[in-house]
């Protein structure tokens, strides 16, 4: 959809479910539960279960820098067996930040 509209502001709000997603398909390919990931990543199963879903901005998954949300949250990239978190917003179809 972004290369039919790149200049869309309202896409901005599809990728917070753009990560959660992503997140999802991974934990789900490696097997895990959510409590098991949410603990690895020091967050709340809630709060892994409304990023998966797309729901709502969390601070302690995502950070947002200017219209754009990226991942912060090494734990969470190296549970699901990513090296850092570039290497996971890369599986994410992010961009990096620099």
């Amino acid at each position: 959809m972004h290369d039919l509209v790149p200049d869309w502001p309202e896409w901005e709000l599809f990728q917070l479910g753009v990560h959660g997603q992503r997140t999802r398909e991974r934990r789900r390919a490696l097997g895990l539960s959510a409590a098991q990931l949410a603990r690895a990543a020091g967050v709340s199963e809630a709060t892994l279960s409304r990023h998966e879903r797309g729901i709502g901005f969390s601070p302690s998954l995502l950070d947002q820098v200017g219209d754009r949300h990226y991942a912060n949250n090494e734990k969470l990239a190296v549970a699901l067996g990513f090296a850092d978190i570039e290497e996971f917003e890369q599986y994410c179809g992010g961009k990096s930040r620099a």
